[in-house]
């Protein structure tokens, strides 16, 4: 395995609560930073690379304080989705109650508050709404423009 997809194993071990991890395998080895900010980009983790950057440089001590400074500011992009989609969801809830569109929120942003130690933690780039049976017929605008899916019993809209 090399050593890029070794930092996202020592990454798992972190999240997991392991703190038996050896700091001194990695000394002296070389991370390619671009395929290793590539990998954790594609797994969607830079977030958590900057929470636990200290140990991180703890156990990769090769990483650059320019490898930390992007998944830093990338965290920080996160940050600003989730207030834009906080204020999104707000105007959108008060929207639809107007109305009186049921519906639900499933997984992306709700999980950020519930299950994650700060929000910016989880990373998403979508956002999925139910909106129950009953609510189908008064809605006011046509949702054949989203990238939408009906089941047997509700409508699946996909805000990108």
């Amino acid at each position: 395995m090399d050593i890029e997809r070794q930092v996202l194993v020592h990454l798992c071990k972190l999240i997991s609560g392991n703190s038996d991890l050896k700091s001194d395998l990695y000394a002296g080895m070389e991370i390619d930073e671009e395929k290793l900010y590539q990998i954790c980009l594609y797994h969607q983790v830079l977030p958590f690379i900057y929470y636990y950057r200290e140990a991180f440089r703890k156990l990769f001590p090769s990483l650059s304080q320019g490898f930390f400074s992007k998944a830093k500011t990338y965290a920080i992009f996160n940050t600003s989705r989730i207030i834009v989609y906080e204020n999104f969801l707000k105007e959108f809830d008060q929207q639809l109650n107007k109305i009186g569109i049921q519906y639900r929120i499933l997984k992306g942003i709700v999980l950020a508050f519930d299950l994650y130690e700060e929000p910016y933690l989880r990373t998403f780039g979508d956002l999925d709404i139910l909106i129950m049976p009953d609510s189908l017929e008064i809605i006011p605008v046509s949702y054949t423009h989203l990238r939408a899916h009906e089941t047997s019993l509700h409508l699946v809209c996909r805000l990108l």
